[in-house]
């Protein structure tokens, strides 16, 4: 199962993003009680929040890939990795073939800034799953 979730800016601060971010294990829990056999929860979004700041809030490994994630206003990849996908348990999601990865798409516009101005501050990660038989 999964949920997109986009944390609010909170101008930059890290521990009112924190705060918001540690509520995510209700949804956990709100997605496991919809569907009691569904063992792969996963969420992913823009956390607005760097790997270290975000496993602190939610006490768990983030290994997302890539520099960073958001662009800056000229469309240059910024150090702030921001963008990630979060699993309720690994163990139990084991289809997945690796960490999210940044994806560069910016040459998708004619330029860095164009595709900053036109499609998005933030580049997309891509999730690698393995396709078998429904484990759940």
């Amino acid at each position: 199962m999964l949920a997109a979730y986009h944390a609010r800016w909170a101008d930059g601060d890290i521990l009112d993003i924190q705060s918001e971010v540690e509520h995510l294990e209700e949804v956990f829990r709100s997605m496991q009680a919809v569907r009691p056999n569904e063992r792969d929860l996963l969420i992913i979004g823009d956390f607005n929040l760097r790997p270290p700041d975000l496993e602190n809030a939610l006490g768990r490994p983030i290994d997302t890939i890539g520099t960073g994630s958001t662009l800056n206003s000229n469309g240059a990849i910024t150090d702030n990795l921001y963008d990630h996908l979060v699993i309720a348990d690994l163990a139990s999601t084991s289809e997945r073939i690796g960490p999210a990865t940044v994806l560069d798409v910016r040459s998708v516009a004619a330029d860095p800034r164009t595709f900053f101005r036109t499609v998005s501050d933030h580049l997309p990660i891509l999730a690698r799953f393995r396709v078998e038989v429904d484990d759940d």
